[in-house]
């Protein structure tokens, strides 16, 4: 769980999650019990999210 600190978003607090690989996150994704508590638990319950899936970059920033 992290605690957001910026002013830039409406959103005080953030949840990461990291799978060793992309066929643990499917497995996870798709998990009977996640698409239920998706379904029936976060979506009705939730007043507003920002999910956003990633995957490292093999990219660098210039310096």
């Amino acid at each position: 769980m992290l605690r957001e600190t910026s002013p830039k978003n409406n959103f005080d607090f953030g949840l990461s999650m990291t799978f060793a690989d992309p066929a643990a996150y499917t497995g996870d994704n798709n998990h009977p019990d996640h698409v239920a508590f998706v379904q029936w638990g976060w979506l009705k319950e939730g007043v507003d999210f920002l999910e956003i899936d990633h995957v490292p970059s093999p990219c660098r920033l210039e310096e």
